[in-house]
This record gives structure tokens, sequence and C-alpha cells, in this order.
């Protein structure tokens, strides 16, 4: 399983729901940019107001206003090698219209759930990818993460930034090709 930013929290559950239901799968995992509990972002008081400021009708008027503040795109010199420019901007004008709601519900999820415990899952092949510009997710989450996967290795991005898989494809390509490397032959 990959998980990248929310998703990997998401791939943890769904690890969470195999164990509490018996299940023989041998799991592999790689985590890209995952927070581990709201005080692994670097917004966590912000975040923490989801608690109360729910979606619908009012939060999502704010959707323009709130795109127009906070999306400031990569400049062309961030950028990392072999961007296809298309891509990009079709990624960030789809960006600019997903209604606040949608990442409310997110962002609340992050704040709800607890960080993983030490040694949470053992025996579990994982690899934990963090982009070394991350503004969304603190480099402390990459130690949370490692301790509650005691057999996990970590790979850092160079130059890249949270979960930017268009902005720095040959970077996260890279990154991927040797966490896949690091989980070993599948059978």
């Amino acid at each position: 399983m990959i998980g990248g930013s929310l998703g990997g929290e998401l791939a943890v559950d769904l690890i969470d729901y195999q164990r509490a239901h018996h299940g023989a799968l041998a799991l592999r995992l790689i985590l890209a940019d995952t927070p581990a509990g709201v005080d692994t972002l670097f917004m966590s008081g912000l975040a923490k107001h989801t608690r109360w400021f729910r979606p619908g009708q009012l939060n999502n008027s704010a959707t323009r206003l709130y795109w127009k503040a906070v999306f400031r795109p990569i400049t062309p010199a961030q950028r990392g090698r072999g961007v296809d420019l298309v891509q990009l901007a079709t990624l960030h004008g789809a960006a600019k219209t997903w209604p606040l709601s949608n990442k409310q519900g997110q962002v609340r999820y992050i704040v709800d759930r607890p960080p993983p415990p030490a040694k949470a899952y053992p025996g579990i092949h994982a690899v934990y990818l963090q982009s070394s510009l991350d503004n969304v997710v603190r480099p402390e989450a990459t130690q949370i993460w490692l301790a509650a996967f005691p057999d996990a290795s970590f790979i850092p991005v160079p130059g890249a930034w949270h979960i930017d898989f268009v902005e720095h494809p040959e970077e996260w390509r890279a990154a991927f090709t040797a966490a896949f490397s690091k989980l070993g032959p599948w059978a």
C-alpha cells in the first residue's frame, strides 16, 4: 500500500482493520509525508478549529477567498526535473475548485486521530518518505512513524515539498524506486 499525507493514515487504518479481523494479508507500506497526530502539522493550532467549524454552505461560500489567500504554487525555479506543465496547470486549476468542506473533513480526521504508539506495527515492512521542504507535516512525524513501525526504513526526498508528485516527479520517482527496493521481494 502507498499512502500520501492523509492517505497514509487511511492505509494504517486498513492495517488496523486487517489485524482486528484476523486477516492473513502480508502487508507492506509506503508512507509519504504522513502526519502522526495534529501536533505534527505546521498549522496545528488552526487545524484544531476544525472541531467546531463544520462543512456546509457557509463554509463553502469562502472557498474562492480561501484559495486566493493561501494557494501559492511553487515558482518555476523551485520545480523539480521532468515537470509536465499541462498536468501541473490542470492540477492547480482543479485544486482551486475544491470546496472548503472537503478540506475541513480531512483536517478534522487528522485532528481527531491520536499519534501511533511506539512499536504498534512490528513485523510490517514499511518505508517512510519525507520531502525535505514539506510545509504541512513537521519532520517530527518521521520519528513517530519509524517508532511505530520498528522495522521501517526512511528515505528523504530532497528538494520536494508536501506530496508534490507533479511538481517534483523525478525526485519522487527516485524515492519510490528506492522504497520498493527496501520492501524486498514480493511473493
